[in-house]
């Protein structure tokens, strides 16, 4: 009977405290739930920009991979823009957004672009539709995770300011640097040098010059450029009245249009410039006759075309062809004679290197 009541008493007791137990838990999960709900943070933004017929498997892949990242997704419809960066990121800073994806489809193909307010890493790839089917899926987890790398480096916890009861000599830690996500674009700056060729008359023929060139990228496509041509070696004349020698040196500015973005490894350029030609000749007469120097002046409206390729992030070769015409034409004369003429047409030809400094 003792034993019985003991039993009974230890059942009770145990019951009591699983009792007190579950009703501690359950207030302790209100509390954090009441807490939760009071400090609860939103989901961070991420805007997907791209046409309201687009209907591609790519874009419906990223609809799907995006929104499993957590994030609220934002759709917006596209716009035309010749700054794809900077209409991305004035979209993200509208919505409030950490980044910004966009999908430009055309008959060419389609490119992905993305934007990182923070960082300000981007990112741009395109797939053809020669390119293989899993070329798409290869861009496509490409850009989840550029964003899920931006969405990371935004959730990091930052440095706590420093207390006053710390050591001055205590050492600070170290954070290591974050890789570009958004791979290397072209420089802003371009530098170009090579040895040109150019031909202004059949009488003289060709002459050799020294190319060199400056110039910056104001958008992704779009550049302006001074160059200058520097004569090396001269075209030479020669007449029954003598000899001479003339010097073209042409100097000028140029609008630059890339054909293709600057991830490509193959880049063809298309140029107008307008440039002053000035026209040394230098004569030596045979006896009887007297020799003169004389320097004329002439506009010269060029088109140029190139193809540029690159050897490393900074450097690329450059080859390119130019055809123009001078205004008005210059002459070349022995004696009050015309024996030449120099500009109608000109034409010429480089080969050399291209320097890209941000």
């Amino acid at each position: 009977m003792t034993q019985s009541l003991h039993r009974h008493e230890a059942r009770a007791t145990i019951s009591g405290t699983l009792h007190r137990l579950a009703r501690w838990l359950c207030a302790w999960a209100c509390v954090v739930a009441l807490e939760s709900a009071a400090h609860g943070e939103v989901s961070p933004r991420l805007v997907f920009v791209h046409s309201d017929e687009t209907s591609s498997p790519l874009v419906q892949r990223l609809r799907v991979d995006l929104t499993r990242l957590g994030v609220e997704m934002v759709e917006a419809s596209d716009t035309e823009t010749t700054d794809p960066i900077g209409f991305l990121s004035d979209v993200a800073a509208r919505a409030g957004a950490f980044a910004a994806v966009r999908v430009v489809s055309t008959p060419a193909g389609t490119t992905v672009w993305g934007a990182d307010r923070a960082t300000s890493t981007t990112l741009v790839r395109t797939v053809t539709p020669a390119d293989p089917p899993i070329e798409g899926e290869i861009i496509a987890i490409q850009a989840v995770e550029f964003v899920r790398a931006s969405l990371m480096d935004l959730q990091r916890p930052r440095s706590e300011p420093k207390l006053p009861g710390r050591e001055a000599n205590a050492e600070e830690p170290r954070v290591a640097p974050l890789p570009d996500r958004g791979g290397r674009s072209a420089g802003r700056l371009r530098i170009a040098l090579s040895p040109a060729v150019l031909f202004g008359s059949k009488e003289l023929g060709p002459s050799l010059h020294a190319q060199i060139a400056i110039g910056y990228r104001w958008t992704e496509r779009v550049a302006s450029r001074a160059f200058i041509l520097l004569p090396v070696l001269p075209s030479t004349l020669r007449q029954t009245e003598g000899s001479a020698e003339i010097r073209a040196t042409v100097a000028g500015l140029a609008g630059d249009l890339d054909l293709l973005s600057p991830k490509h490894m193959w880049q063809p350029r298309l140029s107008a410039e307008l440039a002053i030609v000035q026209l040394r000749t230098e004569g030596r007469a045979a006896p009887a006759f007297v020799g003169q120097e004389d320097t004329v002046y002439a506009a010269m409206p060029i088109v140029r075309a190139a193809l540029i390729g690159r050897l490393t992030p900074w450097m690329g070769l450059s080859a390119d062809v130019l055809g123009g015409m001078t205004l008005p034409r210059p002459y070349v004369t022995f004696a009050d004679r015309r024996v030449a003429n120099w500009g109608r047409p000109v034409a010429g030809a480089s080969l050399g290197l291209q320097f890209e400094i941000d």
